[in-house]
């Protein structure tokens, strides 16, 4: 019996499409109904006749008659109306039965097809097509000779043809013309690449520079060329070239056309669909596109043209959806997984303002057909090529029945959902492809390759982040764990991936510690706190021993390596840390190996944490001490890495020879910005100098310093060595002190070694004055107490003295505050009637004499 629904045409008729089809008799069994409907097109089928009742066993016998009869009255089926016309004396119909029958096969098409090739001008192409998609291989003389052409599109054509008909020996030879097409740098790059196959990113960056290189002229035509050869590595070369190209330049638009016909002769969907959205982005980003003259492929007239017309970029968009129609007709597996790779580049980008019943992805064309082109929602309005809301109750929410095209077909292909999990960037697709798999398709999710579950990690809707986290800690095996995995994880930007991720790495420590490599990926983790994860159980396993010396080494050595890469330091210098920490606080016994020359050439090195490790490695050997000199180790002293300084430091304790002989090596560290430089430098001339090396100029250094704890120490040594200095130049110096913290020493050297006269008095006027008047809030009162009680008692002495200390204490009764204004005074008095005939600046006595033997300071 005749296979049923059966579907005839007839394109001379009016009701140019019959359809049979049987239906059952209700309330008759094994009686069925024959029906002919008939119809301009098949969704439009109006009249029909209907025949019977059957009984079963009659029934096959009476559809071979009806069939029959159409048949007589000039219907056929499907091919039947492909091969008439193909032999049509209009071309374009001829061109549009050859796709027909490329897409449909048959017995009879390829024969139909390569007698039509030898006649065919406009539709060569076409039946080129056709013949590369039923893959007969009697085809591939005559495709060929058509491969050798100059048109662009008849070698497109043949080339993506014998493809398809897996004609090597042809396709070594386009290859080659293809080669031949591309300027020299170009074919230099794609010799230089050994594989092919393997897509790296520096082979692909090293193709697109040489395409950059080249005339911007020729870049389209590169790229058209790259994608013929169809290795991967070409092809990734060649579609980021046309990512980055303006569709709107003459030169550009025709290849990318190209591309994206080669894509969907070969059934290349991911670059079907990615060249898809590119076309409707920038389409909608340009207005009217450009105005060129260009010269035809196929007569050689020059014409004013525009290029990237918006009529242009519709017919592309709309040609998108109809080639997923036919997908969805004749290779219905194939379907899904087109479709996924044409909505997947949506993005937050496409958004645009929602205007009435337009929403914010009204433009986006192929992601509504689609995800929404089965529901009721949306209304298409072609003009404008926008979709909208049929109603505002329409745009609140979503439908409670699948709204998506080909459901069967998604559910037919449930892999396609994984695909767009990983990689969608609209939560709208997430959404729909979530939904899917709760409707009993989660199986999919547990035979997903594991690098599409990873990538469900970056998607922008929580509950596929869950999933994919829930099904990785489903696969992960502690006894054979995939370092690569736990990696990708602690590296990760979420806190639950990474938590995750960083939990795997607690569970398997003591297998990816004993793996030199996997620690170094650990320790160079993007993620701060996975490197310090990394860096505490790397150390935690070495202190426990459970590697042995040799591993030690190995990974000392390769860690060595990575303080020393340049370009392992990056911008962020904290990366290494982690690495520095394990080698200083696990390694430096398996690192101690290194000869001085290279732990001094690690101390040159870019990082940081490399000087860190090189500090530690040279505290622990003092022979470095002779290697280094001491100009270079006070160098090191003052470093800004703590590490380096007090490696410079316990190599000066081990040079004390050296700088004995030349105690100014620590004079020049001894005002050192670091307080454990200046700690340790001060220790050492407090414990190892004496005063034959220190003498009385070391100690006026010290005490000249701007450090207090500098200061303190010249303090120290000058009571100690009291006796062997001279006091009175000592007084002399100090008084020209400007610092705050020396004062009282000064003043106490002042007070018990001061020579009389008005001679030394005089030296130390200015210095009086430097602590009397400080006014600052966080000046003591002690020391100006002090010196009043002191020049008082100096100026008591000689009229000579009392014009000194008038001169002084003047000031600061015109200057100071209440306290020091009444001692002043108070002492002014006193001096003038000690020293009445004396002209002690003008001082008159008060109406009532004060008692001259009441101490300074008392009462007004």
């Amino acid at each position: 019996m005749t296979p049923l629904p059966l579907k005839l045409f007839n394109p001379a008729a009016t009701n140019r499409v019959a359809v049979v089809s049987i239906e059952p008799v209700h309330g008759q069994a094994e009686a069925f109904l024959l029906r002919v409907a008939r119809g301009v097109q098949a969704g439009k089928l109006a009249a029909s006749a209907v025949y019977g009742p059957f009984a079963q066993p009659e029934l096959a016998a009476r559809i071979d008659d009806v069939v029959a009869a159409l048949r007589a009255e000039g219907y056929g089926d499907a091919e039947d109306s492909a091969l008439r016309d193909l032999f049509d004396t209009d071309s374009a119909k001829r061109g549009r039965a050859a796709v027909r029958l490329g897409w449909r096969g048959g017995p009879r098409a390829a024969d139909a097809l390569l007698v039509a090739l030898p006649k065919a001008v406009d539709d060569v192409c076409p039946i080129l097509d056709a013949l590369g998609a039923i893959g007969d291989p009697r085809a591939i003389p005559d495709v060929r000779l058509h491969a050798a052409r100059k048109l662009l599109s008849r070698r497109r054509s043949a080339v993506e043809a014998l493809r398809n008909l897996n004609d090597v020996e042809g396709l070594a030879e386009a290859r080659v013309r293809t080669l031949e097409g591309l300027p020299a740098n170009v074919r230099d790059a794609i010799a230089a690449i050994t594989d092919e196959r393997n897509v790296s990113p520096a082979a692909v960056a090293s193709l697109v520079a040489a395409v950059k290189a080249a005339d911007a002229q020729r870049h389209g035509l590169c790229a058209d060329l790259l994608y013929e050869l169809a290795s991967p590595v070409v092809v990734a070369a060649a579609v980021q070239l046309v990512s980055e190209m303006s569709f709107d330049r003459p030169f550009v638009w025709r290849y990318v056309k190209s591309i994206l016909k080669r894509s969907m002769l070969r059934r290349d969907y991911a670059t079907w669909g990615r060249l898809q959205h590119a076309i409707e982005r920038q389409g909608l980003a340009v207005t009217k596109g450009t105005k060129a003259i260009v010269k035809s492929g196929y007569d050689g007239a020059e014409r004013e043209t525009t290029i990237f017309s918006r009529r242009t970029r519709d017919y592309v968009r709309r040609a998108g959806w109809r080639y997923l129609r036919q997908l969805a007709r004749y290779r219905p597996d194939d379907y899904a997984a087109a479709a996924a790779e044409a909505i997947i580049h949506y993005a937050p980008e496409d958004e645009r303002p929602p205007r009435k019943l337009y929403g914010a992805f009204a433009d986006a064309y192929l992601l509504n057909r689609v995800l929404y082109d089965g529901g009721d929602r949306l209304q298409f309005i072609g003009r404008s090529m926008k979709f909208r809301f049929r109603s505002a109750k329409a745009a609140k929410g979503a439908a409670a029945q699948r709204e998506e095209r080909f459901a069967a077909l998604w559910d037919r292909q449930p892999a396609a959902y994984v695909r767009l999990l990983a990689a969608a960037r609209l939560v709208d697709v997430h959404q729909f492809a979530h939904r899917a798999l709760l409707r009993g398709h989660m199986a999919v999710v547990q035979h997903a390759p594991t690098n599409a579950v990873l990538k469900m990690l970056d998607a922008p809707f929580e509950p596929t982040v869950e999933l994919a986290l829930s099904e990785l800690k489903r696969r992960f095996d502690p006894a054979a764990p995939d370092f690569a995995l736990v990696a990708r994880l602690a590296a990760d930007a979420r806190p639950t991936a990474r938590d995750l991720g960083q939990q795997f790495m607690r569970d398997t420590s003591d297998r990816w510690t004993g793996d030199v490599e996997a620690v170094v990926e650990f320790l160079l983790s993007p993620q701060p706190t996975t490197r310090l994860l990394a860096a505490d159980l790397t150390i935690a396993a070495l202190a426990r021993g459970d590697q042995a010396a040799n591993h030690r080494r190995a990974l000392a050595t390769r860690l060595l390596d990575v303080l020393r890469t340049p370009s392992a330091a990056g911008s962020e210098e904290d990366v290494l840390e982690s690495v520095a920490r394990v080698c200083r606080e696990a390694l430096l016994d398996d690192l101690a190996s290194l000869s001085t020359a290279d732990v001094l050439s690690l101390l040159e090195a870019a990082s940081p944490s490399a000087k860190a490790v090189a500090g530690d490695l040279l505290g622990r050997r003092p022979e470095a001490a002779d290697d280094l000199g001491l100009p270079r180790l006070v160098m090191l002293a003052n470093h800004p890495l703590a590490a380096v300084r007090g490696a410079a430091i316990a190599l000066l304790r081990v040079s004390e020879a050296s700088w004995q002989r030349e105690p100014s090596a620590l004079f020049a560290l001894i005002d050192s910005e670091w307080s454990d430089v200046r700690a340790a430098v001060l220790d050492l001339v407090r414990t190892r100098l004496d005063f034959t090396t220190l003498g009385t100029a070391g100690i006026i250094g010290l005490l000249d310093s701007n450090r207090p704890d500098v200061q303190d120490l010249g303090v120290e040594l000058a009571r100690r060595h009291l006796a062997q200095l001279d006091a009175v130049d000592l007084v002399n110096r100090l008084s020209e002190h400007p610092h705050p913290h020396a004062r009282p020493f000064a003043l106490e050297l002042a007070t018990a070694h001061l020579p009389p006269g008005a001679a030394a008095l005089s030296e130390l006027e200015r210095f009086f004055r430097t602590v009397l008047l400080d006014t600052r809030p966080t000046a003591a009162r002690t020391p100006r107490r002090n010196v009043i009680a002191l020049l008082l008692s100096r100026g008591l002495l000689d009229a000579q003295q009392a014009a000194i200390v008038a001169r002084v204490l003047g000031e600061v009764v015109k200057f100071q505050g209440r306290a020091e204004f009444e001692r002043a005074m108070d002492a002014l008095v006193r001096l003038k009637l000690a020293h009445p005939q004396a002209d002690l600046a003008g001082i008159s006595l008060p109406a009532e004499p004060l008692d001259t033997t009441a101490p300074v300071g008392g009462a007004a």
